[in-house]
């Protein structure tokens, strides 16, 4: 997940912590001095030249680098950045990859570089390390489907079975839109608002509708005060004057769940039928990702999915997390129970076991505290 995520916590400090656990060092030192790197793209600096072949930093120590680590430049700043260090010099400076922002000497350089045996014969790697991490977010969004998001696409025209988004672990709801009225332009003036369409909307006054455009806040769900003509209409938003164009006119209402044979029940005939309002959708006996509609589509309808999703495959150093700050400690338990359980010279069961106990203990709170513990609060979303 790209920067910020849901907290403060980036995938580099949470492995920090998993290097202290697994007695690995870690990169933790300042810049002393910085030398941009580049043929001719940057003024002279305090070493005096410049490198073409990346960029040079002079360091308190070098302690747990090594060539191909990546580290971490600027730790806690805007300017922070990933490098990857390319040669290791006698004179105590560090040659990485061409760093795109200016910094200064003092700087934090910070970075779990799993460095015990490299690079003949590694206990851990980084990139093997980001995996775990990545894999154990995500199994802990399914253990606990504790991150919602709305997916929007449409329906395609008479297909009864559907693909879903593929971040998605399990949806909760689907809404769809037998409305889908092009916008061709936004005006707000004193709190009113002029919406032309590109088509006739078919709309009347008092009518509920979804407005499909973020840009300006125009976004949200209105009531028509006006029909000027067939194509533009006025509705009421208290907010500054501006314009905007682009974006739909829709109406969502909720599809229910239901199952194959139960829309066999109430129609034999419901896989040959051309639906054109769509009520009804099935998850049973479907694909990985996909989900089935109570009849084919007559039309291309909107849909807003509401589901539990998971995360990205890869996680850089400097990513972010879809789990909340609070909950990231769970995680790392995970990420020691993978570690401890890989073969080779640093496989242990028993803290393997340790760390997975760990993990389901901090699962089974999580979801105790989303169903309300005893509290008769619904949970999930």
């Amino acid at each position: 997940m790209a920067i910020p995520g849901q907290g403060f916590r980036f995938a580099a400090d949470v492995l920090c912590e998993v290097s202290l656990h697994l007695i690995e060092p870690i990169v933790f030192t300042t810049a002393s001095a910085f030398a941009v790197g580049g043929y001719n793209d940057g003024p002279y600096n305090t070493l005096g030249y410049n490198d073409p072949r990346g960029s040079l930093l002079y360091v308190a120590s070098q302690n747990a680098m090594y060539v191909g680590a990546q580290i971490v430049v600027g730790w806690g700043l805007t300017t922070q950045e990933v490098a990857t260090i390319t040669q290791i010099n006698a004179d105590g400076t560090v040659l990485t990859t061409t760093l795109v922002n200016s910094h200064n000497p003092g700087e934090t350089i910070l970075a779990p570089t799993f460095p015990t045996q490299q690079p003949v014969d590694p206990h851990w790697q980084q990139s093997e390390m980001l995996g775990y991490l990545s894999r154990a977010q995500n199994e802990f969004l399914t253990d606990c489907g504790c991150f919602y998001q709305f997916a929007t696409q449409n329906m395609v025209y008479g297909q009864l079975v559907q693909n879903t988004p593929g971040t998605c672990i399990e949806i909760n709801r689907i809404a769809a839109s037998q409305i889908n009225t092009l916008v061709t332009s936004l005006t707000r003036t004193n709190n009113e608002v002029t919406c032309v369409t590109v088509n006739p909307h078919g709309l009347v006054a008092g009518s509920t509708f979804f407005m499909q455009n973020a840009a300006a806040g125009f976004g949200g769900v209105f009531e028509i005060d006006t029909v000027v003509s067939p194509t533009s209409f006025t509705y009421t938003q208290i907010a500054a004057n501006g314009s905007a164009t682009g974006g739909a006119v829709l109406y969502f209402t909720r599809l229910y769940e239901t199952t194959q044979a139960e829309l066999s029940m109430s129609d034999r005939t419901w896989k040959n039928n051309y639906v054109g309002t769509p009520s009804f959708w099935y998850q049973d006996r479907q694909g990985v990702y996909k989900f089935g509609v109570g009849g084919k589509p007559a039309s291309n309808f909107p849909l807003q999915l509401l589901m539990s999703v998971r995360d990205t495959d890869t996680l850089g150093l400097l990513d972010g997390f879809l789990v909340p700050d609070v909950l990231v400690p769970i995680i790392k338990w995970k990420v020691l129970a993978y570690a401890f359980s890989k073969n080779g010279v640093q496989q242990d069961p028993q803290r393997a076991k340790y760390c997975e106990d760990r993990y389901r203990k901090g699962v089974a709170a999580t979801n105790r505290f989303l169903t309300g513990m005893s509290l008769g609060l619904k949970g999930g979303a």
